[in-house]
């Protein structure tokens, strides 16, 4: 592998193989299998949006990015911080108009939270969500290690 020398490169000792990589190619090879992933597995397009919501990780770039790269609008960005209610409110008039939600790396609380507002989650098949008060919402997508399935990709 030829390596750039105008880019500059990390490697520590261990198991895994120097990939040759800059940090920026790295996360532009991940947005572009999302983004490929958000087309043919969940079906979203051009035009359509999705919310966002919990803490900061990795994985919020990469959903927004990926989210842009397809043409498709991202209503919200929500830290999870909020009192209930407000939470509730902002999330309320967000996912009006959103067709994907997805939950990052968030306690259980926000889990909860979320099923009180989408009653019909809990009953869901992934890819079908039928909510009477988010008809356009079909997707809840939950992220990251510590995440449960909700009416997702599985």
């Amino acid at each position: 592998m030829a390596l750039s020398k105008k880019k500059s490169y990390v490697h520590a000792p261990g198991l895994k193989p120097f990939i040759g990589l800059t940090m920026h190619e790295m996360l532009e090879e991940r947005v572009v299998d999302l983004a490929a992933g958000f087309l043919f597995k969940l079906g979203l397009r051009r035009g359509d949006r999705i919310a966002v919501i919990g803490a900061n990780h990795v994985e919020w770039p990469l959903i927004t990015g990926a989210a842009r790269a397809i043409g498709v609008g991202v209503e919200a960005n929500l830290l999870f911080g909020h009192n209930p209610q407000t939470f509730k409110k902002i999330l309320s008039h967000v996912c009006i108009v959103c067709k994907a939600l997805f939950i990052i790396r968030s306690p259980d609380t926000l889990y909860q939270m979320v099923c009180e507002m989408i009653p019909e989650l809990s009953e869901s098949i992934p890819d079908d969500l039928n909510s009477k008060q988010f008809p356009d919402l079909k997707k809840v997508i939950a992220v990251g290690p510590n995440c449960k399935m909700l009416s997702g990709i599985k």
